[in-house]
Parts: structure tokens; sequence; C-alpha cells
């Protein structure tokens, strides 16, 4: 499943989450302000997918 969120990280908080998460993964993400970045998300199967703005800590919460 996809889902198209936006998140608040740091710069480097995004580049781990991108490449070391192994459930979740991190199709592509777009700086658009400080500390905001849209991000398209490849994850488990959910009801509907996610809608909104997280910080990456609330996303795993979410999907693990």
């Amino acid at each position: 499943m996809e889902s198209h969120v936006k998140i608040k990280a740091s710069q480097q908080e995004m580049e781990d989450f991108f490449e070391n998460d192994k459930f979740i993964s991190v199709r592509l993400y777009e700086r658009t302000a400080t500390g905001l970045y849209k991000c398209v998300l490849r994850h488990k199967e959910l009801e509907k997918p996610l809608k909104g703005t997280f910080t990456i800590k609330r996303i795993k919460e979410l999907l693990y």
C-alpha cells in the first residue's frame, strides 16, 4: 500500500529513515519547507492510506 504524507523531520532523520527502515519503504521524499517533507511511503496494508502530517516516530507507531 502507498501513502502520500508530510513528515516533520531534520535532513539527517529523513536520510536515516530513507536508507535504514526494513518495514517502511520511503519511495520518494522532497523538501518543501524547513523541516517539512512530502513523502511517498510503501507499507503494510491498512484499512485506508495515511494522510496528513506526521513525525517519523508517529509513523513507526502506526505501522509497526
